[in-house]
């Protein structure tokens, strides 16, 4: 009889991969690059599924694998390059593989969730209405009032809604009189058991629902003033509209616009809209011509030549603030995208990113993607996206933006490179 087992990088700071088992239904979706939950120690953590192989048992396994719990993507988001690149990382600065790779990712870890259920020895316990729990391995201990009610609430949400109860609901369902220590008695008596689900796999692009107006729909053709307003709305709007502004404008609800469906008469379609950074959606700035220096020049014609012969090659330009070093930057960035080639530009803080941002953008247009931690999660995920598909020739952002997943890269572009920012201790 043979195993499938996966080897998985954990974002703890341990220099080695752990073992679980694949459980036959999630065998399909386990493939090499993808993010799985999984148990460790007495927690679940969002891990990093690196190998799956095949091994006959026994041999020299332990036979209490923990299986891989949930499969959270369902195509890989960690590509050889990345993998290679956080692979040589954490060998390089002797860190643990799982936070490289983590580091890596554009705030993509799963959300976390406790949940709580009854053991059949709580329900037991419940039904009986004695006045003392049992365990073999406790002295016995009372029914305070409020762990029986704990134990009830429990017990009547899983009955017929589920096997598990949020914790926030049962906290909410008791109110203050709820204390985490009646939930640990119950736990260690075993009448409770609270464990951790993934409630959300992270970041997701973002999904806008617009209402069609379906061709030949006539106003007549609703049965109700607010249906035909609905429809009246949609017309004036050219026969499209995004929901959440059409049902604000004529007042109706789902209910009205999901009978308009019904009919025929309105179709709703989801659609993904860009979450954009705050910086990438300022006025573009009138930028002056600039003649380049004979100093400018001949580091632009150093890098030019380098980027012309397609080899690998450093350059250290040095200047004091205000010298033209920047316009050298985007003069050589430029030089690679029309090679066909991308550019990554690295400053040490945040902080510098907007004016910058604004800059380039006014120079480069909507080729340019940004890439730091200062972004919301979904923010940071779709600029990675663009960047990942080839979307954006040139990306800026701060020191994570070294992981950005940036095919055909030409050109890295390390500014004001002695600066203490780029390290981490």
């Amino acid at each position: 009889m043979s195993l499938l087992v996966a080897s998985v990088a954990v974002p703890r700071p341990v220099r080695r991969l752990f073992t679980y088992s694949v459980p036959p239904a999630l065998a399909p979706r386990c493939r090499r690059g993808v993010r799985v939950v999984v148990p460790f120690g007495r927690r679940k953590l969002t891990g990093y599924l690196l190998d799956v192989v095949e091994e006959a048992e026994p041999s020299g396994l332990p036979g209490n694998l923990r299986p891989i719990e949930q499969v959270l993507d369902p195509e890989p988001v960690l590509d050889e390059a990345i993998l290679d690149l956080t692979r040589f990382a954490a060998d390089y600065y002797v860190a643990s593989l799982g936070e490289m790779i983590r580091c890596a990712l554009p705030g993509m870890k799963a959300a976390m969730r406790q949940v709580v259920s009854i053991t059949p020895e709580g329900r037991a316990a419940l039904e009986a209405g004695g006045g003392l729990l049992h365990d073999a391995a406790l002295p016995a201990i009372a029914v305070a009032p409020m762990t029986r009610e704990i134990l009830g609430v429990v017990a009547e949400f899983t009955s017929g809604r589920g096997a598990a109860i949020r914790l926030e609901d049962l906290k909410r369902r008791v109110g203050p009189r709820f204390k985490a220590r009646d939930l640990a008695r119950l736990r260690q008596a075993g009448f409770l058991e609270v464990s951790e689900i993934a409630a959300s796999p992270g970041p997701r692009p973002h999904l806008e629902e617009h209402a069609v107006l379906r061709q030949g729909a006539a106003l007549t053709g609703a049965g109700g003033p607010r249906q035909r307003l609905v429809l009246h709305v949609l017309k004036e709007a050219g026969g499209r509209q995004e929901v959440r502004e059409l049902l604000r404008l004529s007042g109706a609800t789902r209910a009205t616009l999901r009978t308009l469906e019904k009919h025929g008469l309105v179709g709703v379609e989801a659609e993904e809209t860009l979450r954009r950074p705050a910086a990438l959606e300022m006025p573009l700035l009138s930028l002056p011509d600039v003649t380049p220096t004979p100093d400018q020049e001949m580091a632009i014609e150093a890098i030019g030549g380098a980027l012309a012969a397609g080899t690998f090659a450093t350059f250290l330009l040095h200047g004091v603030t205000g010298s033209g070093k920047t316009e050298v930057y985007l003069r050589s960035i430029e030089a690679a995208v029309r090679s066909g080639r991308k550019a990554l530009y690295l400053v040490p803080e945040i902080g510098l990113t907007p004016l910058l941002a604004r800059r380039m953008r006014s120079r480069f247009g909507e080729v340019l993607a940004l890439l730091h931690s200062g972004l919301t999660d979904g923010e940071r995920y779709d600029e990675w996206r663009r960047i990942r598909d080839g979307r954006v020739d040139v990306v800026l952002g701060a020191r994570s933006a070294v992981f950005a997943p940036i095919p055909d890269l030409g050109l890295i572009v390390v500014d004001e490179a002695h600066d203490a920012c780029y390290k981490q201790d």
